[in-house]
Protein backbone atom coordinates (compact mmCIF):
# COMPACT_ATOMS: atom_id res chain seq x y z
CA UNK A 1 0.00 0.00 0.00
CA UNK A 2 1.52 3.29 -1.13
CA UNK A 3 -1.01 5.81 0.19
CA UNK A 4 -3.64 5.82 2.91
CA UNK A 5 -6.28 8.30 4.05
CA UNK A 6 -8.00 7.93 7.42
CA UNK A 7 -11.44 9.47 8.05
CA UNK A 8 -13.45 9.47 11.29
CA UNK A 9 -16.75 7.59 11.21
CA UNK A 10 -18.72 10.84 11.58
CA UNK A 11 -17.40 12.30 8.32
CA UNK A 12 -19.58 12.61 5.22
CA UNK A 13 -17.68 12.77 1.93
CA UNK A 14 -19.40 14.87 -0.73
CA UNK A 15 -17.07 14.54 -3.73
CA UNK A 16 -13.77 13.04 -4.82
CA UNK A 17 -10.51 14.02 -3.15
CA UNK A 18 -8.11 13.48 -6.05
CA UNK A 19 -5.83 16.26 -4.82
CA UNK A 20 -4.76 14.04 -1.93
CA UNK A 21 -3.39 11.45 -4.33
CA UNK A 22 -1.14 14.08 -5.90
CA UNK A 23 -0.11 15.60 -2.57
CA UNK A 24 0.91 12.22 -1.19
CA UNK A 25 3.33 11.72 -4.07
CA UNK A 26 5.60 14.27 -2.39
CA UNK A 27 4.33 14.44 1.20
CA UNK A 28 4.81 11.98 4.04
CA UNK A 29 1.87 13.20 6.13
CA UNK A 30 -1.12 15.46 5.45
CA UNK A 31 -2.78 17.28 8.34
CA UNK A 32 -5.70 19.71 8.58
CA UNK A 33 -5.67 22.47 11.22
CA UNK A 34 -8.77 23.07 13.31
CA UNK A 35 -8.72 26.76 12.44
CA UNK A 36 -6.69 29.02 10.13
CA UNK A 37 -8.08 32.39 11.26
CA UNK A 38 -8.72 33.93 14.66
CA UNK A 39 -11.86 33.01 16.55
CA UNK A 40 -13.93 35.87 17.98
CA UNK A 41 -13.62 36.49 21.72
CA UNK A 42 -17.38 36.41 22.23
CA UNK A 43 -17.73 34.00 25.15
CA UNK A 44 -19.02 31.16 22.97
CA UNK A 45 -17.49 27.75 22.35
CA UNK A 46 -15.20 26.66 20.90
CA UNK A 47 -12.64 29.36 21.52
CA UNK A 48 -8.90 29.42 20.87
CA UNK A 49 -8.25 27.96 24.32
CA UNK A 50 -10.15 24.88 23.14
CA UNK A 51 -7.42 24.13 20.60
CA UNK A 52 -4.60 24.86 23.00
CA UNK A 53 -6.10 22.00 25.00
CA UNK A 54 -7.29 19.65 22.26
CA UNK A 55 -4.60 20.28 19.68
CA UNK A 56 -3.96 22.50 16.67
CA UNK A 57 -4.76 19.72 14.18
CA UNK A 58 -7.79 17.45 13.88
CA UNK A 59 -6.96 13.75 13.62
CA UNK A 60 -10.41 12.91 12.28
CA UNK A 61 -8.54 13.16 8.98
CA UNK A 62 -4.95 12.23 8.21
CA UNK A 63 -3.21 11.24 5.00
CA UNK A 64 0.02 9.23 4.88
CA UNK A 65 2.27 7.80 2.18
CA UNK A 66 4.54 4.78 2.31
CA UNK A 67 7.94 6.36 2.87
CA UNK A 68 10.53 6.05 5.62
CA UNK A 69 9.62 9.36 7.23
CA UNK A 70 6.02 8.16 7.61
CA UNK A 71 7.15 4.90 9.19
CA UNK A 72 9.28 6.92 11.63
CA UNK A 73 6.23 9.03 12.47
CA UNK A 74 3.94 6.02 13.02
CA UNK A 75 6.49 4.32 15.27
CA UNK A 76 6.91 7.50 17.33
CA UNK A 77 3.16 8.08 17.59
CA UNK A 78 2.47 4.48 18.62
CA UNK A 79 5.11 4.61 21.36
CA UNK A 80 3.82 7.91 22.75
CA UNK A 81 0.21 6.74 22.79
CA UNK A 82 1.05 3.49 24.57
CA UNK A 83 1.84 5.43 27.74
CA UNK A 84 0.44 8.91 27.08
CA UNK A 85 -2.66 8.39 24.94
CA UNK A 86 -5.11 9.61 27.57
CA UNK A 87 -7.37 12.61 28.01
CA UNK A 88 -5.83 14.79 30.71
CA UNK A 89 -5.85 18.44 29.72
CA UNK A 90 -4.26 19.43 33.04
CA UNK A 91 -1.22 17.36 32.07
CA UNK A 92 -1.08 18.55 28.46
CA UNK A 93 -2.53 15.37 26.93
CA UNK A 94 -5.59 14.87 24.77
CA UNK A 95 -5.65 11.26 23.54
CA UNK A 96 -3.98 10.79 20.13
CA UNK A 97 -4.61 14.31 18.87
CA UNK A 98 -2.46 16.65 20.98
CA UNK A 99 0.71 14.75 20.05
CA UNK A 100 0.20 15.76 16.42
CA UNK A 101 1.08 19.36 17.33
CA UNK A 102 4.73 18.23 17.35
CA UNK A 103 4.65 16.49 13.97
CA UNK A 104 5.45 19.44 11.64
CA UNK A 105 8.63 20.18 13.59
CA UNK A 106 9.71 16.57 14.20
CA UNK A 107 9.21 15.11 10.72
CA UNK A 108 9.94 16.12 7.14
CA UNK A 109 7.58 16.48 4.21
CA UNK A 110 4.56 17.24 6.38
CA UNK A 111 1.87 19.04 4.40
CA UNK A 112 -0.63 21.25 6.21
CA UNK A 113 -3.80 21.26 4.10
CA UNK A 114 -5.59 24.60 4.37
CA UNK A 115 -8.07 24.09 1.54
CA UNK A 116 -11.39 25.26 3.09
CA UNK A 117 -13.31 22.38 1.50
CA UNK A 118 -11.59 19.78 3.69
CA UNK A 119 -12.62 18.92 7.24
CA UNK A 120 -15.37 21.49 7.51
CA UNK A 121 -16.83 21.22 11.01
CA UNK A 122 -18.39 23.14 13.86
CA UNK A 123 -14.99 24.45 14.96
CA UNK A 124 -14.24 26.35 11.74
CA UNK A 125 -17.65 27.66 10.70
CA UNK A 126 -16.55 31.20 11.56
CA UNK A 127 -14.13 31.16 8.61
CA UNK A 128 -16.28 29.30 6.07
CA UNK A 129 -18.69 31.03 3.71
CA UNK A 130 -21.06 28.62 2.01
CA UNK A 131 -22.87 28.80 -1.31
CA UNK A 132 -24.65 26.33 -3.58
CA UNK A 133 -23.82 25.67 -7.22
CA UNK A 134 -26.22 23.17 -8.74
CA UNK A 135 -25.96 20.12 -6.49
CA UNK A 136 -22.57 21.09 -5.11
CA UNK A 137 -21.79 23.03 -1.94
CA UNK A 138 -19.01 25.57 -2.19
CA UNK A 139 -16.88 26.68 0.75
CA UNK A 140 -15.09 29.98 0.22
CA UNK A 141 -15.58 29.29 -3.52
CA UNK A 142 -13.95 25.83 -3.23
CA UNK A 143 -15.83 22.54 -3.51
CA UNK A 144 -16.87 21.02 -0.18
CA UNK A 145 -14.92 17.75 0.05
CA UNK A 146 -16.22 16.45 3.35
CA UNK A 147 -18.11 17.65 6.39
CA UNK A 148 -17.08 16.41 9.83
CA UNK A 149 -20.27 15.93 11.85
CA UNK A 150 -18.54 15.94 15.24
CA UNK A 151 -21.09 16.19 18.06
CA UNK A 152 -24.02 15.87 15.64
CA UNK A 153 -27.41 14.77 17.01
CA UNK A 154 -29.88 13.69 14.31
CA UNK A 155 -32.72 14.30 16.76
CA UNK A 156 -31.76 17.98 17.12
CA UNK A 157 -29.88 19.14 14.03
CA UNK A 158 -30.50 22.83 14.75
CA UNK A 159 -27.70 22.96 17.35
CA UNK A 160 -25.18 21.77 14.68
CA UNK A 161 -22.96 20.16 17.34
CA UNK A 162 -23.15 19.59 21.07
CA UNK A 163 -19.57 20.89 21.29
CA UNK A 164 -20.34 24.42 20.09
CA UNK A 165 -22.57 27.27 21.26
CA UNK A 166 -21.85 30.00 18.70
CA UNK A 167 -24.18 29.12 15.83
CA UNK A 168 -27.39 27.36 14.92
CA UNK A 169 -28.25 25.79 11.62
CA UNK A 170 -30.41 28.78 10.71
CA UNK A 171 -27.17 30.75 10.29
CA UNK A 172 -26.12 28.42 7.46
CA UNK A 173 -29.17 27.74 5.25
CA UNK A 174 -26.89 26.37 2.51
CA UNK A 175 -26.07 23.42 4.79
CA UNK A 176 -29.62 22.43 5.67
CA UNK A 177 -30.03 19.95 2.81
CA UNK A 178 -26.75 18.25 3.76
CA UNK A 179 -27.72 18.08 7.44
CA UNK A 180 -31.15 16.68 6.60
CA UNK A 181 -29.52 14.04 4.37
CA UNK A 182 -27.06 13.01 7.07
CA UNK A 183 -29.89 12.86 9.60
CA UNK A 184 -31.89 10.51 7.36
CA UNK A 185 -28.85 8.29 6.80
CA UNK A 186 -28.17 7.95 10.52
CA UNK A 187 -31.78 7.33 11.53
CA UNK A 188 -32.29 4.97 8.61
CA UNK A 189 -29.34 2.88 9.76
CA UNK A 190 -30.51 2.41 13.34
CA UNK A 191 -28.94 5.39 15.12
CA UNK A 192 -31.55 5.56 17.89
CA UNK A 193 -31.03 1.88 18.64
CA UNK A 194 -27.26 1.80 18.37
CA UNK A 195 -26.65 4.93 20.47
CA UNK A 196 -28.24 3.14 23.43
CA UNK A 197 -25.89 0.18 23.22
CA UNK A 198 -23.55 0.04 26.22
CA UNK A 199 -19.87 0.66 25.55
CA UNK A 200 -18.36 -2.80 25.98
CA UNK A 201 -15.01 -1.48 27.21
CA UNK A 202 -16.78 0.35 30.02
CA UNK A 203 -17.23 -2.78 32.10
CA UNK A 204 -15.20 -5.52 33.74
CA UNK A 205 -16.02 -9.03 32.56
CA UNK A 206 -18.31 -9.50 35.58
CA UNK A 207 -20.52 -6.65 34.38
CA UNK A 208 -19.32 -4.10 36.92
CA UNK A 209 -18.78 -0.60 35.52
CA UNK A 210 -15.16 0.57 35.41
CA UNK A 211 -14.80 3.90 37.26
CA UNK A 212 -12.64 6.66 35.77
CA UNK A 213 -10.25 6.39 38.70
CA UNK A 214 -9.62 2.70 37.93
CA UNK A 215 -8.48 3.67 34.45
CA UNK A 216 -6.15 6.29 35.90
CA UNK A 217 -4.62 3.80 38.32
CA UNK A 218 -4.11 1.27 35.52
CA UNK A 219 -2.46 3.92 33.33
CA UNK A 220 -0.17 5.03 36.17
CA UNK A 221 1.33 1.54 36.34
CA UNK A 222 2.87 1.91 32.89
CA UNK A 223 4.50 -1.28 31.58
CA UNK A 224 3.89 -2.95 34.94
CA UNK A 225 0.22 -3.22 33.98
CA UNK A 226 1.13 -5.90 31.43
CA UNK A 227 1.39 -8.44 34.24
CA UNK A 228 -2.41 -8.43 34.59
CA UNK A 229 -2.99 -9.61 31.04
CA UNK A 230 -6.60 -8.90 30.09
CA UNK A 231 -7.37 -5.62 31.94
CA UNK A 232 -11.10 -6.44 32.04
CA UNK A 233 -10.71 -9.83 33.73
CA UNK A 234 -11.83 -10.24 37.34
CA UNK A 235 -11.85 -13.99 37.92
CA UNK A 236 -8.20 -14.94 37.81
CA UNK A 237 -5.80 -14.59 40.72
CA UNK A 238 -3.78 -11.67 39.35
CA UNK A 239 -6.75 -9.86 37.74
CA UNK A 240 -6.52 -6.08 37.63
CA UNK A 241 -10.06 -5.75 39.02
CA UNK A 242 -8.97 -7.51 42.20
CA UNK A 243 -5.81 -5.41 42.41
CA UNK A 244 -7.76 -2.17 42.10
CA UNK A 245 -10.31 -3.17 44.75
CA UNK A 246 -7.49 -4.01 47.14
CA UNK A 247 -5.33 -0.90 46.75
CA UNK A 248 -8.09 1.68 46.42
CA UNK A 249 -9.93 2.28 49.73
CA UNK A 250 -13.70 2.61 49.56
CA UNK A 251 -13.63 6.10 51.08
CA UNK A 252 -11.76 7.42 48.02
CA UNK A 253 -14.30 6.01 45.60
CA UNK A 254 -16.61 8.89 46.44
CA UNK A 255 -14.35 10.89 44.11
CA UNK A 256 -15.71 8.86 41.21
CA UNK A 257 -19.21 9.99 42.13
CA UNK A 258 -18.03 13.61 42.09
CA UNK A 259 -16.56 13.12 38.62
CA UNK A 260 -19.83 11.65 37.40
CA UNK A 261 -21.77 14.58 38.86
CA UNK A 262 -19.43 17.02 37.14
CA UNK A 263 -20.02 15.42 33.75
CA UNK A 264 -23.78 15.63 34.23
CA UNK A 265 -23.38 19.28 35.25
CA UNK A 266 -21.53 19.97 32.00
CA UNK A 267 -24.40 18.49 29.96
CA UNK A 268 -26.84 20.70 31.85
CA UNK A 269 -24.79 23.80 31.02
CA UNK A 270 -25.06 23.16 27.29
CA UNK A 271 -28.65 24.40 27.57
CA UNK A 272 -27.43 27.63 29.21
CA UNK A 273 -24.12 28.58 27.51
CA UNK A 274 -23.82 31.93 29.29
CA UNK A 275 -23.40 30.11 32.59
CA UNK A 276 -20.00 28.94 31.34
CA UNK A 277 -18.04 31.28 33.58
CA UNK A 278 -19.93 30.19 36.66
CA UNK A 279 -19.32 26.58 35.68
CA UNK A 280 -15.59 27.18 35.44
CA UNK A 281 -15.59 28.76 38.87
CA UNK A 282 -17.28 25.62 40.13
CA UNK A 283 -14.59 23.56 38.42
CA UNK A 284 -11.91 25.69 40.10
CA UNK A 285 -13.53 24.87 43.43
CA UNK A 286 -13.35 21.16 42.64
CA UNK A 287 -9.71 21.53 41.64
CA UNK A 288 -9.02 22.73 45.15
CA UNK A 289 -10.98 19.85 46.59
CA UNK A 290 -9.51 17.08 44.46
CA UNK A 291 -6.24 16.82 42.55
CA UNK A 292 -7.06 18.25 39.11
CA UNK A 293 -4.90 15.65 37.42
CA UNK A 294 -7.60 13.07 37.96
CA UNK A 295 -10.29 14.57 35.79
CA UNK A 296 -11.29 17.45 33.54
CA UNK A 297 -14.98 18.17 33.05
CA UNK A 298 -14.33 20.67 30.26
CA UNK A 299 -12.27 18.58 27.86
CA UNK A 300 -13.17 18.83 24.14
CA UNK A 301 -13.25 16.45 21.16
Amino acid sequence: MRKLVYLDSDIYVTTNMDELNNLLEESSIILTPHITTQLPSDGFQPDELTFLKAGAFNTGFIGISNMQETLNFLSWWKNRLWLFGISSVAEGMFVDQKWIDLVPSLFDKVYILRNPGYNVAHWNLHERKFSVSGEKILVNSELLKFFHFSGFDPNDIEVISKYQTRYRLVHFPELRTLFELYKRLLLGNGYNTICNWPYSYNFFDNGRKIPDRARRVYWSLGDKAKKFGDPFATGKKNAYGKYYAKIFPMRHRNIDRMIKFGKRYKKFLRKFPRLEMRARKFYAFLQCLVNAKNFDFFESK
